[in-house]
């Protein structure tokens, strides 16, 4: 009884609807007329509740995926065949014809009862398709967002510097709804094309902003076309331009000039359906000019800035402080005193709300570090504040002032001031990510390798509204102590405030020189050293695009941590030969394409040095004849392009790197090998290939590895086995095959893993059963999966008493792309 099938271009969310509807409408009157088969069609009305949504959400991601041959098809076909059917036992049973007609009809509700089944073998078949097609939907859109060409040739980025989503709206926010309200009234309604929200700084432009672009009226309007960008000081056009082009999943071209780049632009926009919203956040003025350049005569095309000035050239809407009654609340909420009665006294909380001037950041920061604190330390606060004004040589030195006193740690926590103090080494609206930071601290201050004590701080931070944490992945295991998903984030006067706390005393005796070279202009203390030593103990040098890399000398013997952030091509200065105490070296390209690097010849002769990171970089030819660094125990690579950099070096890389520790790889998308010389390390403890997609094995090589302890090759999505030799890994503690996407099965060695105690191998959707020699893995104490993972370990359970099998209920987050 065949129907006819819906065509493919009225396939869709919308035609599952009416075929689900009609079926439904037919059990409907079925139910009401052929009463005998009542229990029957309950069965089916219920099953078809369960598979309407769950279809109608595959249907939605085959859409995305332009996948037109796909399973809903044949979902189609049983639906409109059992609308057939329950249509005819209605129309052909009647009660003159009952008793003959009845036995006619078992065989066809026999064949009903047989669809019904297929139909609740079906729902568990559909979940599983669910869930596939949204990694095929993560995979295109990483591939969208890792390759600029298509061809594998383009731009890699994190998800920070390469997409313009508009951030979350912080938890507590306070006194803005007239704000949003006026502003929709300006932007929606009115005729201008560019309005300013104009205020010093910490008094919630971004939040406002951030509100605005949540708000429900908003986002019906722009739906995807809302590009959200942070400026900062130096706007950079070609870097912006790229951003928005990789946001809209476009090859990004080869701009010529900056003109040519707005030229695509502007071109790109015109093939975008309006409207369209673009976000500036935190213009200065010296960037007006350009701000101009993104102005085009497009329907529907509007631009949104904020600045601490009142950018003269625009219309400005001015944001005011918090009134009286929202500071309270703010500021109480911060505080801790979330009831009436208190042992502070009323006039000091008073006096405290009114010094923040309804500056919703030092109300946070104040009240947060006044938290639990007795009458005393109000009362000792209160006086400092009210003896004057700092002598901060800031134009924003009165907020500076207020955020200066909330500085006091007490000896316990001395620490986490200097971690503070540290952050100040980063370009200001930078993720800074959290395994960054663990490098840094624990060569500087000595925290545990693992990064807790660095990660604690990072939260004390957080506490006192000092900075902000931002976890990628929506299931993170303490225990796992896997930071590579956390990144910190610092309001810009907080980011100034650190700068100015490390730079009180004269120059060549300061613990951290944070430097920034804008147009090739270098501080005066530098140009005209006369034969200076400086004693800093951290160096964090930062430059704009124009950089030309001619460096004058510095004297800086002491330094243990250097933080390099630049855009574009970067050559090593030659002084970097005299800090023999260097210890961790940190390289980051913040421009669009992976950045060259030169003059790295310079760093074998730094015989001290632990830890280097290299990020969004063409790795140079490392291994080199009589290349040596015999200290170095981690090494890590993000988003680089590995190139050559490691062709016909397998014999040099044990003799250079003898005591490597932990070797990482993180969205190195062509990254196709490792090397065979890092298995010849004995040391290596730590190996952490994440994110390379084009990685399609391991060699049975890493069997020599008698000394690794964890192996997480997480999101390696072409990886499709593991090598039979991974049974000779007899420390092995850790392995982390998530998100492996096409690993079809684990070999039969891996019973051999017997200090194995996590096994993490959430959505490795090829995987359909476990060998049976994992019965052997009595150290075992927790299988991280996924629902159909899980089930596997059902029938081991009785062998393996230790072990939880834990399925985190996570939700399809793009974010960790």
């Amino acid at each position: 009884m065949p129907l006819g099938i819906p065509t493919p271009e009225s396939l869709g969310a919308k035609a599952l609807d009416i075929i689900f509807g009609e079926l439904l409408k037919q059990i409907g009157i079925a139910k009401d007329k052929a009463v005998q088969y009542k229990p029957a069609l309950d069965r089916m009305q219920d099953t078809i509740n369960q598979l309407q949504p769950i279809a109608k959400e595959i249907e939605e991601l085959n859409r995305r995926l332009d996948d037109t041959d796909n399973e809903t098809k044949m979902l189609r076909q049983r639906i409109k065949e059992g609308e057939t059917l329950v249509k005819e036992c209605t129309e052909e049973v009647r009660w003159w014809n009952c008793c003959w007609k009845k036995p006619s009809y078992f065989d066809k509700l026999n064949r009903l009862d047989e669809d019904i089944q297929r139909f609740v073998s079906i729902v568990l078949q559909v979940h599983q398709v669910k869930n596939e097609k949204k990694i095929m939907l993560q995979l295109n859109d990483m591939n969208a967002r890792m390759t600029g060409d298509g061809k594998g040739n383009g731009v890699m980025f994190s998800d920070d510097a390469g997409t313009c989503a508009v951030p979350e709206v912080p938890r507590l926010v306070v006194g803005l709804d007239l704000h949003v309200k006026e502003l929709k009234s300006q932007m929606l309604q009115s005729a201008t094309d560019l309005i300013v929200v104009s205020a010093p700084p910490g008094c919630g432009k971004t939040t406002l902003v951030l509100k605005f672009c949540h708000d429900e009226e908003v986002k019906e309007k722009y739906k995807e076309n809302i590009f959200f960008i942070a400026v900062s000081k130096s706007l950079n056009l070609k870097t912006i331009i790229s951003r928005m082009f990789k946001h809209k999943r476009r090859r990004v071209p080869e701009f010529q000039s900056d003109d040519d780049a707005i030229n695509q632009l502007e071109n790109l926009l015109r093939t975008i359906n309006s409207p369209i919203l673009l976000i500036l956040d935190d213009v200065w003025p010296q960037s007006q000019h350009d701000v101009e350049k993104f102005q085009f005569q497009i329907q529907d095309y509007k631009i949104l800035l904020t600045s601490r000035a009142a950018l003269r050239r625009f219309n400005c809407y001015l944001l005011k402080g918090l009134d009286q009654d929202n500071s309270t609340i703010l500021f109480r909420a911060a505080a801790g005193l979330t009831n009436e009665v208190s042992e502070i006294l009323k006039e000091d909380i008073d006096e405290a709300i009114e010094g923040c001037k309804g500056i919703p950041l030092v109300l946070k920061v104040v009240g947060r570090s006044l938290c639990g604190q007795p009458q005393a330390v109000w009362r000792a606060r209160l006086q400092e504040w009210r003896t004057g004004m700092s002598d901060l040589q800031s134009d924003d030195g009165e907020i500076l002032a207020r955020l200066r006193t909330c500085l006091e740690f007490p000896d316990s926590k001395a620490d986490v001031k200097h971690c503070f103090l540290d952050l100040g080494s980063f370009p200001e609206d930078q993720r800074i990510p959290a395994t960054t930071l663990i490098d840094m601290w624990a060569e500087l201050y000595g925290f545990d390798e693992e990064g807790v004590k660095s990660v604690a701080n990072i939260h004390e931070l957080c506490f006192r509204n000092l900075a902000s944490l931002i976890i990628i992945r929506e299931k993170f295991y303490e225990s796992e102590n896997n930071y590579s998903q956390h990144f910190v984030t610092q309001h810009d006067i907080l980011r100034e405030l650190a700068i100015i706390e490390s730079s009180t005393e004269p120059v060549e005796y300061r613990k951290r020189l944070f430097v920034n070279i804008s147009n090739n202009r270098f501080p005066s203390w530098w140009k005209y050293q006369d034969g200076k030593h400086y004693h800093a103990r951290l160096l964090a040098i930062s430059t704009d695009e124009s950089f030309s890399s001619a460096w004058p000398d510095l004297q800086a013997p002491e330094v243990e941590i250097m933080v390099i952030s630049f855009w574009g091509k970067y050559t090593l200065p030659a002084f970097i030969n005299s800090m023999k105490k260097l210890k961790v070296f940190i390289f980051t390209n913040y421009g669009s394409h992976p950045a060259e690097l030169t003059n790295f010849q310079v760093v074998p002769s730094l015989s001290n040095l632990q830890r280097i990171r290299m990020e969004h970089l063409q790795v140079p030819r490392l291994f080199v004849p009589h290349f040596q660094l015999k200290n170095l125990r981690k090494l890590s690579f993000i988003m680089c392009k590995i190139g050559d950099a490691f062709k016909n070096c397998d014999y040099l890389i044990p003799v250079a790197l003898p005591n490597l520790a932990e070797l990482c790889f993180d969205y190195c998308e062509d990254l196709l090998a490792l090397p065979s010389g890092f298995w010849e390390i004995p040391q290596l403890q730590n190996l952490h290939i994440m994110n390379c997609h084009n990685l399609t094995g391991l060699p049975e090589e890493i069997g020599k590895l008698t000394n690794l302890q964890q192996m997480r090759l997480s999101s390696c999505t072409g990886l499709s086995r593991l090598p039979k030799t991974i049974g000779k890994l007899k420390s092995l503690v850790l392995l982390d095959v998530s998100d492996c996407l096409r690993l079809e099965e684990f070999p039969s060695e891996i019973g051999e893993l017997l200090a194995l105690r996590r096994l993490d191998m959430r959505k490795c959707l090829r995987v359909h059963e476990l060998p049976e020699s994992v019965v052997k893995l009595q150290a075992l104490k927790e299988a991280i999966c996924d629902d159909d993972r899980g089930r596997l370990w059902g029938r081991y359970e009785r062998h393996l008493p230790k072990l939880k099998v834990d399925i985190p209920e996570e939700a399809i987050n793009l974010n960790w792309l």
